[in-house]
């Protein structure tokens, strides 16, 4: 269980942006949390085929590739796994920042527009 919730913190805007793709890491929390409540090795069946996935990336060497194909995993011949989940982190985070500085001038925006409304009816009261 501890896995999977360490897998939705590391991963959550990632897993929220990737729908339903072979790449979500939403997979990996799933299948451990399923094989903690059923005792159905999901998590496994989920590893293999991360496991698969590396040993078909031409990055890596023929023995890191044939030992992934065999079961070890990435992590234990340091080998490459394209997730691409650094790179897709890194979008996000870009496009985060960019939308927060759009709301930040938006909000600038609809303040000054406040002020200058307050200020003509100020004036029109004044008129009066």
């Amino acid at each position: 269980m501890y896995s999977g919730i360490q897998t939705y913190k590391f991963n959550k805007d990632v897993i929220a942006d990737r729908g339903l793709s072979l790449n979500n890491p939403a997979w990996q929390s799933a299948g451990n949390f399923v094989s903690a409540a059923t005792n159905i090795p999901m998590d496994r069946a989920v590893n293999k085929y991360n496991n698969l996935r590396g040993a078909a990336n031409n990055n890596n060497e023929a023995w890191q590739r044939i030992a992934m194909a065999l079961g070890w995993n990435s992590w234990d011949v340091d080998a490459e796994v394209e997730t691409g989940y650094k790179d897709y982190k890194a979008k996000l985070k870009k496009t985060q920042k960019r939308r927060k500085i759009l709301n930040k001038r938006r909000d600038k925006a609809s303040n000054r527009q406040e002020i200058i409304n307050k200020r003509r009816e100020i004036l029109r009261n004044r008129k009066k």
